[in-house]
């Protein structure tokens, strides 16, 4: 099925916000978590500004750059596909991502500093995921 290569940069934002979205929730999730285990502890309210921080620099040399080539790649093909919004690598990678989250999760369940630590990564994602985010929204050259 071809589509419009406007069409796939769109849908390629959707599947970016999306775990991005998701990532601030589970991240939430787990800050939470950690207050309840131990709700003398402080660090639960610094982490996430570190989250913050580690997630801007992320996203202006990591995922700004990645959503720049794939934005490339997507307007030299010649018959965009529904499912070319990322390289077939992508999604295993995505699966293998999301495999790890899930797995770093559990291990952090009834650790404060484990439940720290990955809502801590979490948060940087979805923040560096979100500020790369702003490729896809830039001017889409006129034909060539």
């Amino acid at each position: 099925m071809m589509i419009h290569h406007q069409h796939l940069n769109i849908l390629a934002s959707v599947i970016w916000y999306t775990g991005s979205f998701a990532l601030f929730a589970k991240s939430g999730e787990l800050f939470l978590a950690a207050e309840q285990l131990c709700p003398q502890q402080w660090q639960h309210w610094l982490a996430p500004g570190a989250g913050t921080i580690l997630g801007g620099v992320k996203g202006q040399w990591i995922f700004r750059r990645a959503c720049r080539k794939n934005r490339r790649r997507i307007r030299q093909l010649r018959r965009p596909q529904l499912w070319q919004c990322y390289r077939g690598v992508f999604y295993l990678m995505l699966a293998t991502m999301i495999a790890t989250g899930a797995l770093l999760s559990y291990w952090a369940q009834g650790s404060y500093a484990g439940l720290i630590a990955v809502a801590t990564l979490d948060m940087s994602l979805a923040v560096g995921l979100l500020y790369g985010s702003q490729e896809f929204w830039k001017d889409w050259p006129q034909a060539e």
